[in-house]
């Protein structure tokens, strides 16, 4: 049965008829803000000189993971790209001798990673049991777990 104009009258598409914006262009633009940048530039610069002496003067392996962590997730890492750099050349690099806890073995790894050291993943193998699966004993650890999963999306070709 071939459709007839009628049909054809009563499918068509409803109008939505949405009310015009009231925020004119001309209003938006019209804002101003009293924030500037050269109003808060001092301020800016003394926190970013706190941040790095706090960079510097940290030696607790595991604060100073979390601290660079923290800066990164903040979206404020790439204000301090020399100090972490400093701080993740003075770290030690083998990461058996660093902490016998998952959370930061997994943090420091995830960070050098990142931050293209050359690292394996055999660090993990301590927390493997005989069976070559993690230990139960882990199962309480959920910070330790969570970093471990981000950690995993770190593997290099081949692993």
């Amino acid at each position: 049965m071939a459709p007839t104009s009628q049909s054809l009258n009563e499918e068509q598409r409803r109008s939505a008829n949405y009310h015009p914006s009231i925020w004119d262009p001309t209003a938006i633009q019209s804002f101003t803000t009293p924030y500037t940048y050269e109003l808060y530039a001092t301020q800016l610069e003394d926190l970013k000189q706190k941040v790095r002496k706090l960079l510097a003067s940290t030696k607790d392996t595991a604060a100073l993971l979390k601290l660079i962590d923290s800066m990164k997730r903040l979206g404020v890492a790439y204000h301090f790209q020399e100090q972490i750099q400093q701080a993740l050349n003075q770290l030690n690099p083998d990461l058996n001798l660093v902490s016998n806890d998952l959370s930061t073995v997994a943090l420091h790894f995830r960070i050098l990673r990142e931050d293209c050291y050359p690292i394996t993943a055999d660090v993990l193998e301590k927390f493997k049991g005989d069976d070559g699966r993690f230990m139960g004993s882990l199962c309480g650890d959920v910070e330790g777990l969570l970093r471990l999963n981000e950690a995993s999306s770190m593997a290099i070709q081949g692993e």
